[in-house]
């Protein structure tokens, strides 16, 4: 099987900074701005599995990143849920207070809309339009910010639609409209239709031929990446020997890293400089 890991920017979504302060002694602004890193399926945050890091395994991606003047947080969001129920806990986690999963939404799948259990101080509560964040995904982590990307902007649209009923939303992140949360657009939508036997390569896990872009009924630009990061369109980097673990550095051999780094860090080091250099 042919092991790919293509267009981490299916999985990373730039949410870049117009200004951030933050106690670091960073070197630049755009540094100083958060990034935030959110685990794909069946993963977990920091101090869940004994010293094992889903972002780097035995070493820490996150010690790494701060250690070079960036702020990192390591979200922990539910392992098996849904990625509607992951981009809640996701917004909660970051801006702080409890998860609302949604009136229409909890009312139609018949589950409680809040949990007691998640109610959280805000790992950077200031976040908003001024106070933007970074947001790197791997795996589902990917899906879970491209749908907080569109809730940000569109809430909870068509709910009576789909049979939720009124769209009365209260919670913050399903009331939409929050535009300037982002300076890149909601890239793309997921369809079942003209899916054939070129989908079959994958990386372990992820078909191949999915990662570059949306490829159905949609104007979505997908570029190659040429060193310099371009907003609004999906930004190909290309494919490389890698499982798909070995990208954030769980079950990996000492030498499955990315063409031309002799190691993980370096690599995560480069993306996060991408990211400051829309700022």
């Amino acid at each position: 099987m042919k092991k790919c890991m293509q267009a981490i920017l299916i999985v990373v979504f730039v949410l870049p900074s117009l200004f951030c302060t933050v106690p670091i002694a960073a070197q630049t602004t755009g540094k100083a701005c958060p990034i935030v890193l959110v685990h794909g399926f069946m993963g977990f945050g920091e101090e869940e599995m004994l010293g094992y890091n889903y972002w780097g395994g035995f070493d820490s991606l996150k010690e790494q990143l701060e250690n070079q003047g960036y702020t990192v947080f390591v979200a922990s969001v539910g392992p098996v849920s849904s990625s509607w129920d992951r981009a809640c806990e996701l917004f909660a986690q970051i801006k702080g207070g409890p998860v609302d999963y949604g009136n229409g939404h909890s009312a139609f799948f018949n589950h409680d809309q809040t949990d007691s259990r998640k109610n959280f101080d805000g790992l950077y509560p200031q976040w908003d339009q001024e106070h933007p964040v970074h947001l790197i995904g791997h795996s589902q982590g990917g899906q879970t910010i491209r749908l907080l990307a569109q809730l940000l902007e569109q809430g909870h649209p068509g709910a009576d639609d789909v049979g939720y009923g009124a769209d009365n939303e209260t919670a913050l992140l399903l009331q939409g409209g929050h535009n300037n949360w982002i300076t890149s657009i909601f890239m793309g939508f997921y369809t079942t239709q003209g899916i054939d036997r070129s989908w079959l390569e994958n990386d372990g896990v992820v078909n191949t031929t999915s990662m570059n872009g949306p490829k159905f009924n949609s104007t979505d630009v997908i570029v190659d990446f040429n060193g310099a990061p371009i907003k609004g369109v999906w930004n190909h980097l290309g494919c490389e020997n890698l499982d798909h673990g070995d990208i954030v550095g769980i079950m990996s051999w000492p030498n499955d890293t990315p063409s031309g780094y002799e190691t993980l860090h370096e690599w995560y080091s480069d993306l996060a400089r991408m990211l400051t250099s829309l700022d």
